[in-house]
């Protein structure tokens, strides 16, 4: 685990990783859903209440239930494209990082 990006909180479910916020970007739509860096754990939105439940393999998913969290359509989130989704309240930065300068 790293704290050089920035995240949501901890992971809730393995206590090791960062849950993140991460994008899927298709026909210049943006979804935004959080996952852990560690454990792959997925949740809707940064209240980390809604688990995004794993595809047919057992991959972790995004939100439509179809697309893994690892195609070439998603990625981390820039604090642009975080800021896009609303979440901007929602993040902790890097301990060597203020928020502000991110921007």
């Amino acid at each position: 685990m790293t704290k050089k990006y920035f995240y949501i909180d901890d992971c809730p479910i393995c206590s090791q990783g960062l849950a993140r916020v991460r994008v899927h970007v298709r026909k210049q739509s943006l979804t935004g859903y959080i996952l852990c860096d560690e454990c792959e754990a997925a949740w809707n939105d940064p209240s980390l209440l809604g688990r995004i439940p794993r595809g047919k393999e057992g991959d972790a998913s995004c939100p439509d239930g179809k697309t893994s969290v690892w195609s070439e359509h998603c990625h981390w989130a820039s604090i642009e494209e975080i800021c896009l989704l609303g979440w901007y309240k929602d993040i902790k930065a890097p301990k060597d990082t203020k928020l502000g300068k991110a921007l």
